[in-house]
């Protein structure tokens, strides 16, 4: 009898510690997503290439240990993925990374006329596509994200049957997160999961996980992200690879 009451205290103490376990991992993964958007932020604002590098170079280093030490965090998972957290996107960050190098490493040459400006194809995208944008990101004008998600609406309203126009939305107001966003963001994902869009597979997958504007499932989850990975998304391919309890869920 005794042996049964202290097996029981001992499991009960290993299942609390490893709850706390998990919520101090989310907690330190958030304070470095934390550190790096503030690194990310002073980059902007450097008052020279060498100083912009350096901030850019830190950002990188978090990320890259985000994806590496805390890949059981959704945070983690994302970023291993290289699925944009945010303002924190690891593809443009790398891209922003590679041209603060070769800015460094140019000798410096004589100013050139400055030539007019030619649009781009981001330029010429609508909010929707492209997002929120700083107003100070090299002279593009600045797009908030309460005109994303209404760009989005309105996309979606010319467009009722478009997967890709729910699944921008659904990022878009997960974004914001104000109540009811996120709950909105999963019946317009699973919508867009319906009509076969992939990457919406992958994102319910990673909500039913956590819990995220819905109930968890981890049964759903795998389904999800089984289906995702098969059609080739990478975001899904590493959630199932790192997720630990993810990929041992039982069919």
């Amino acid at each position: 009898m005794f042996r049964a009451i202290s097996l029981a205290v001992f499991l009960l103490a290993s299942t609390v510690t490893g709850v706390g376990a998990r919520a101090d991992e989310r907690s330190e993964a958030m304070a470095l997503l934390r550190e790096a958007l503030a690194a990310v932020e002073r980059a902007e604002a450097a008052a020279s290439p060498a100083e912009r590098l350096g901030l850019l170079e830190q950002a990188a280093a978090i990320v890259a240990r985000l994806g590496r030490d805390y890949a059981s965090t959704y945070v983690g998972l994302r970023l291993a993925a290289g699925q944009p957290i945010g303002a924190l996107d690891p593809v443009a960050l790398e891209r922003r990374l590679a041209e603060a190098r070769a800015a460094g490493a140019e000798p410096r040459r004589a100013p050139r006329p400055i030539e007019p400006v030619r649009p781009t194809a981001v330029a010429e995208a609508r909010p929707c596509d492209r997002g929120p944008v700083p107003a100070a990101r090299r002279g593009e004008p600045g797009t908030s994200l309460a005109e994303v998600i209404a760009d989005c609406r309105s996309a979606l309203a010319f467009e009722p049957g478009s997967a890709k126009r729910r699944f921008q939305l659904a990022r878009a107001l997960s974004e914001r997160a104000q109540p009811g966003d996120r709950e909105e963001a999963v019946r317009l994902l699973e919508a867009a999961a319906a009509d076969g869009w992939t990457p919406a597979k992958a994102e319910l997958c990673a909500r039913y996980w956590w819990g995220i504007g819905t109930a968890k499932d981890p049964a759903r989850a795998r389904a999800l992200c089984e289906a995702a990975a098969a059609e080739g998304n990478e975001q899904a391919r590493a959630l199932l690879a790192r997720g630990g309890a993810l990929a041992a869920v039982q069919r």
